[in-house]
């Protein structure tokens, strides 16, 4: 029997549940890649994914006031820099329990538990009304999604007219060789991969979805390989700081893949929602 789409959700949620604080802790505390300015900077992970967090924020260009959806907000530490830094309330979903309880305990830990709050839902079924957002963001999360095109046509209904939506995504920058993609896919399952969309296909994707693109900005030099080798680094030693998983600890098949395959890189695409015309 073919596991219907909640089941998936529900499936991916649990290993979520499982793995989250791992990866967290492997990550720096976001559970995102970093940004150097020079792939050759010292800087650490944690510094790194608070650049790109910044730079996120950057591209909403959100003001005072506003409310923003984080979809796929993992545990909560982009959300709440965005609520510190731009001053907007933040709602944040997730298909994991156990991340709505790390970044509730976030929120409340940084006094802003009544401008960011984190719930349980589905981004193919979002429980909110229409034009009910000023802005939104899939950051990193968007390639764990099945159905990825519904995933931007929910986006387009809960922005109101002029709501920008933020995109940070691994992309496919080139073509890749039959047996490349199929050592790649045959990674995606541990990681909860979905897909990678081809940079290429997101102009029509974007516009597919009703939403205007604004920009795409490939950035893979200033992310990818510093944070794939940061990872393996960081790695090393962790068996005795998770004595309770029953898995192994080493890089997960996805981040050898990626290592290897240079053709996947990473991109921040920027859509809006088109104003209303007059009278309509």
């Amino acid at each position: 029997m073919t596991p219907t789409s909640s089941q998936h959700q529900e499936t991916i949620g649990q290993l979520y549940d499982r793995t989250t604080e791992m990866i967290e802790k492997i990550m720096g505390g976001s559970l995102h890649n970093g940004y150097w300015d020079d792939p050759m900077d010292g800087a650490s992970l944690e510094a790194a994914s608070e650049r790109l967090t910044e730079l996120m924020i950057d591209k909403l260009d959100a003001s005072k006031g506003r409310r923003i959806l984080d979809i796929g907000c993992g545990t909560g530490r982009p959300a709440i820099a965005l609520a510190r830094t731009a001053g907007v309330d933040v709602v944040g979903v997730t298909i994991s329990e156990r991340e709505v309880e790390l970044g509730s305990r976030l929120a409340k830990d940084e006094g802003l538990a009544d401008r960011v709050t984190f719930h349980v839902a589905d981004a193919l079924e979002l429980p909110f009304e229409p034009d009910s957002f000023d802005g939104a963001w899939l950051f990193e999360s968007l390639l764990h999604m099945p159905d990825q095109a519904r995933v931007l046509r929910q986006a387009y209904s809960i922005l109101r007219p002029g709501g920008v939506l933020v995109i940070a995504n691994l992309v496919e920058r080139a073509p890749l060789a039959d047996e490349q993609r199929g050592r790649l896919e045959a990674s995606y399952h541990d990681s909860h991969i979905d897909s990678i969309i081809p940079l290429r296909n997101y102009p029509g994707f974007i516009a597919d979805s009703g939403l205007a693109l604004r920009e795409i900005i490939d950035i893979s030099e200033h992310t990818m390989s510093p944070t794939l080798h940061r990872i393996v680094e960081r790695i090393a030693g962790l068996r005795e700081e998770f004595p309770e998983y029953d898995g192994v600890i080493e890089p997960p098949p996805f981040v050898a893949r990626l290592i290897e395959t240079p053709e996947i890189g990473y991109a921040i695409i920027v859509a809006a929602k088109p104003e209303r015309l007059a009278g309509s």
